[in-house]
């Protein structure tokens, strides 16, 4: 897993924007993994991350953990409407 680069805040967002340039660009859906994980730990609420790391276990056809986190995206939804 690599470092968040010098200058690069430490927070979710900057880690789930890591995360999305490891599974789009560089096909590295393991560590673009650990990037949501590590930016849900931070806050677990994010949108930005908890959406695209469900479409990470979409691709990875991983159902079961894909319906939990997408399950979590409809409470948020729910207690605080677009």
């Amino acid at each position: 897993l690599r470092q968040v680069p010098d200058g690069t805040p430490d927070t979710a967002g900057a880690r789930a924007i890591q995360g999305m340039v490891e599974m789009v660009h560089l096909g590295k859906l393991a560590e673009a993994e650990e990037l949501f994980k590590k930016s849900l730990e931070q806050d677990p609420n994010h949108d930005y991350s908890l959406r695209n790391y469900a479409g990470l276990l979409r691709l990875a056809t991983r159902t079961m953990d894909r319906t939990k986190v997408n399950l979590r995206l409809l409470e948020l939804q729910q207690v605080s409407p677009a």
